[in-house]
């Protein structure tokens, strides 16, 4: 079984403008990582789940 699913670049994008906005509408936000949460893809600036952590630092919602 794939670690991680392969979803289309158009497909991410949806995604993540609607988690994007569904985190500035927060109050707070849980951060939950696991031992392998912080592997490579989390050094490119267009990861997602830095993108995520980016975005709730920023509206100071972290």
């Amino acid at each position: 079984m794939p670690k991680y699913l392969s979803i289309p670049m158009e497909a991410m994008k949806s995604i993540s403008k609607v988690m994007l906005r569904h985190l500035q509408e927060s109050d707070a936000v849980l951060l939950v990582v696991a031992e392998d949460t912080f592997q490579d893809d989390i050094y490119r600036d267009d990861d997602g789940i830095r993108r995520e952590i980016r975005a709730a630092i920023t509206h100071d919602i972290l």
